[in-house]
């Protein structure tokens, strides 16, 4: 891996980033991580490009600069990358009501992300011409202890959240900048709301956030939440069309209050009950689950978790709203 990322291979130089960001087969070392995200984000990998906006915009790994965090997400929406698209749309708004004057020249800003942005698609197009035979050799071990739903649990936990009620609790999924997906019957949208996010991946409490209702639609069970200074990373979201009986799925959220709590399954069937499209999944869903993320075997988000069939005689039956219902709100 070490030797297909130092040829400039962006897959393999993001894969690194992985790695040293959690500490994954070799020693954890953020400088070290953002320094392959930075080469892989210059190769052309959208991702990091996203990765490498977010570690200028908090300082993680360097020096924090918002003109380099616009920048990255500039370059990284252009290549289609939705949640730096989001994290620009809103930086938009927050302008247009006052709430955000950026220090740096936007205009000279975008020109610069242009130019940076030609640069990447000629130094990508160069690289599409060698062979990626080191890359397919490296990649077909995996470093020892990681299997894909260790992966899949790294790649998601900053992105799901717990939703406490005055009468109790459930899960959310950061869906973008400041707002929450979950279920309409996890939240008391004329109480309080507040929104728990884990600091660690292996943390059961975190810091608190205060929550309102952006959208409600009770007959799907689907809400959204707005949550003002919300950290986290937005999941990337996977349309419902695409996706296939008995693919493997993974669930994220905190039953009975357990936050992180993953569990794994596959898609039993696609349906539609009472004209809702609803994914029929044997992964498990207990109470405080509900508004918790469904996951693929990539990390993106396919669902969030809403209900189970539970009686004596019947074991292995939950459903999921399709994720992709937050792509038109």
């Amino acid at each position: 891996m070490q030797k297909a990322a130092e040829r400039g291979h962006g897959d393999a130089q993001f894969d690194l980033y992985i790695w040293y960001s959690n500490g994954d087969g070799v020693t954890r070392n953020v400088r070290e991580a953002v320094r392959w995200c930075r080469k892989a984000a210059e190769q052309g990998v959208a991702i990091a490009q996203y990765y490498l906006a977010l570690a200028y915009k908090h300082g993680k790994g360097l020096i924090a600069d918002e003109r380099e965090s616009y920048i990255w997400h500039t370059i990284a929406s252009a290549n289609g990358y939705e949640a730096s698209y989001w994290a620009l749309k809103n930086i938009k708004q927050k302008i247009e009501y006052g709430r955000y004057v950026p220090l740096f020249d936007m205009r000279s800003a975008k020109k610069e992300a242009a130019q940076r942005l030609d640069a990447i698609d000629r130094r990508k197009a160069a690289n599409e011409k060698k062979s990626s035979a080191e890359y397919d050799i490296a990649t077909a071990a995996k470093p020892k202890g990681i299997n894909i739903a260790e992966r899949v649990f790294e790649n998601t936990w900053r992105s799901v959240v717990v939703v406490s009620v005055s009468d109790g609790q459930g899960s959310g999924v950061i869906v973008r900048p400041n707002v929450v997906a979950t279920n309409c019957h996890v939240v008391d949208t004329r109480g309080e709301i507040k929104i728990y996010k884990s600091d660690d991946r292996r943390a059961d409490t975190g810091t608190a956030f205060s929550a309102r209702t952006r959208h409600s639609d009770e007959d799907k069970d689907f809400c959204l939440l707005d949550v003002d200074g919300l950290w986290g990373v937005p999941a990337t979201v996977r349309k419902y069309d695409t996706l296939g009986i008995g693919e493997d799925v993974y669930g994220l959220g905190a039953p009975h209050g357990l936050d992180l709590s993953l569990s794994a399954g596959v898609i039993s069937q696609l349906r539609k009950i009472d004209g809702n499209r609803l994914i029929q999944t044997d992964t498990a869903i207990s109470p405080g689950s509900s508004g918790g993320g469904l996951f693929d075997s990539d990390g993106n988000l396919i669902g969030i978790m809403t209900a189970k069939i539970a009686n004596e005689s019947t074991e292995g039956i939950g459903f999921a709203i399709p994720a992709d219902l937050v792509l038109g709100h």
